[in-house]
């Protein structure tokens, strides 16, 4: 379904472009071993908080802690999802491998979704799986290249085909691993279970619709000396709109 938006089926419509990087000697530098524990929005698009528990695990991501939030609970190979998205109630249960990602999940309202990955962990094969309507129901295909996620295939079952491509500048690390904007956009929600992150930061992300119709997102970091983003600028073009987000980090640090 087109328009869903839990774990990774997008709040947003996402499709990235990352212009640079640079690195501030002025920025307060974190230690090594961080949890990012917010994104906060400069420009008041979208700010966020994450929680965690005793062994790492994310337990709560929340925008507004009456409308917006997910909480995820952990039982032997299961994860429990629960979100409200303006009233919105929805569950997922996903069902995770040895190494913690989902190998399935099906949803309160009769949604279900299986993920393949390769040997290096990074996610290949994503199906979806509608109750109701064909036209809701896809696969998409992932491409690998250097460590990172470098293209995606959607095909949807009514014959309907999306693309995105995604390119990387290799001198600039993904030092937090939650920087994965090509399974999770930029909310950030539904990681670390969806497979291995790409190695770099994302340089540029061009997602052509069925339509033909192309949205891209350029995006600028700020890091501190141990290569943790510590600012992100954002800037999406969709046609002739454009909009900027420009978002900081906190992290928590052992």
């Amino acid at each position: 379904m087109k328009n869903r938006s839990l774990l990774g089926f997008g709040l947003i419509a996402l499709a990235i472009a990352i212009a640079g990087c640079c690195k501030d000697s002025g920025l307060e530098p974190t230690p090594q071993n961080c949890l990012i524990t917010g994104v906060i929005d400069q420009t008041g698009f979208l700010s966020m908080s994450f929680e965690y528990d005793g062994q790492g695990r994310l337990t709560r991501w929340e925008v507004d802690p009456d409308e917006l939030y997910y909480t995820f609970s952990y039982a032997a190979d299961k994860v429990v999802i629960n979100s409200n998205e303006f009233g919105n109630l929805l569950q997922v249960t996903a069902t995770l491998n040895d190494d913690g990602r989902i190998e399935e999940w099906v949803d309160s309202d009769g949604y279900e979704g299986y993920c393949y990955y390769d040997d290096n962990g990074y996610l290949i094969e994503e199906e979806y799986y509608s109750p109701n309507y064909e036209s809701e129901s896809w696969t998409a295909y992932y491409s690998v290249a250097n460590g990172n996620t470098i293209s995606r295939i959607k095909e949807y079952d009514d014959g309907q085909v999306e693309t995105t491509a995604y390119t990387y500048d290799l001198a600039l690390p993904n030092k937090e691993g939650l920087l994965c904007f090509e399974k999770d956009g930029v909310l950030h929600r539904g990681l670390p279970f969806f497979g291995q992150t790409s190695r770099n930061l994302l340089t540029k992300e061009v997602r052509t619709d069925p339509n033909q119709e192309q949205q891209i997102w350029v995006i600028s970091y700020l890091l501190d000396k141990y290569d943790y983003v510590v600012e992100r600028t954002i800037d999406i073009t969709y046609g002739t709109s454009q909009q900027q987000l420009v978002q900081v980090f906190h992290y928590d640090c052992k």
